[in-house]
């Protein structure tokens, strides 16, 4: 059941996370959630959380999603700092994002570019030697395996802008996010 926490702290923005569990590794949806979530918040500028609430807006210096997987259950996320008094317009605005994806299907072309875009975060991120070798220790751990990155490009390219709906609507819809924010304290 979502819920909404204040919190004071000692600082001088206020830190929100808007979240729920959603699917796990294992689930038919995971792809199309770590799609959705790239486009709402992942690290290019042209996210559009980024655009809504920082390029659009100017409310924030930061907004990032962020999906946390195993193999049965996961959590969505997305986190924005701000102006204490930003707080509300700002999580008001990610949840028109969402809404957004749940009531206007994404263009043939918009679809293409989120996947390519994806696809090429994907790309980038496996050419470090580091991180690559981390992954693929923590997916073998978990799941007994490692990634193929190009199993993982065949399922990306496979998902429709049906699906991307349907995913949102579905595990991250505005209804079902628990938010908790740390206010400065008075």
């Amino acid at each position: 059941m979502p819920f909404s926490i204040i919190r004071n702290k000692d600082t001088h923005q206020a830190h929100t996370i808007m979240g729920c569990v959603v699917m796990g590794r294992e689930h038919p949806d995971f792809y199309a959630m770590r799609l959705v979530s790239n486009l709402l918040g992942g690290p290019a500028m042209s996210a559009r959380l980024n655009v809504a609430l920082r390029e659009k807006a100017g409310l924030v210096y930061t907004v990032e999603s962020i999906l946390s997987v195993y193999p049965d259950r996961g959590v969505w996320q997305t986190y924005f700092g701000c102006d204490p008094k930003d707080t509300e317009r700002c999580r008001h605005l990610v949840e028109r994002e969402i809404q957004h994806l749940i009531t206007t299907p994404l263009t043939s072309s918009q679809l293409h570019t989120a996947q390519k875009q994806f696809k090429g975060q994907l790309g980038i991120s496996s050419s470090m030697q580091e991180q690559h070798a981390i992954a693929m220790a923590k997916s073998f751990a978990l799941y007994g395996e490692a990634t193929d990155l190009q199993e993982v490009f065949r399922h990306i390219d496979a998902l429709t802008a049906d699906d991307l709906q349907r995913v949102t609507r579905e595990w991250i819809a505005p209804d079902k996010l628990s938010i908790l924010t740390y206010k400065p304290t008075e």
